[in-house]
């Protein structure tokens, strides 16, 4: 992808999932992850949000689903105990996988 602002249009019929938006985060190599929302107006929303943080401000953010991909030792250390107890296999130091879904997604979707 060339740039976090390039997106996809994802279609998923079985999951009720129509022209949704995916942002593929990690061309400046601080996040890693994909960014999910109900459509083009939420994305452009998320890009105004984050400009408004970068102000110093603390906007609303839209519903979106994120999963992210960070080095093991940034992540906090209860999660790190969690996947260690579960014995969950991460694919390497830099790639330990984290979500957060943002509001009722599925409900924007309908």
């Amino acid at each position: 992808m060339p740039s976090d602002q390039s997106v996809l249009s994802v279609t998923i019929e079985k999951l009720g999932l129509r022209e949704a938006v995916l942002s593929v985060i990690g061309q400046m190599e601080q996040s890693l992850g994909i960014v999910l929302f109900s459509g083009l107006e939420d994305f452009e929303d998320y890009l105004d949000a984050a400009e408004a943080v970068e102000r110093g401000e603390e906007p609303e953010l839209p519903a979106h689903v994120a999963l992210n991909f960070d080095r093991g030792d940034d992540l906090p250390a209860a999660l790190r105990l969690e996947i260690d107890e579960h014995r969950w296999e991460v694919a390497g130091a830099n790639a330990f996988p984290w979500l957060m879904v943002l509001d009722d997604f599925n409900a924007r979707q309908n």
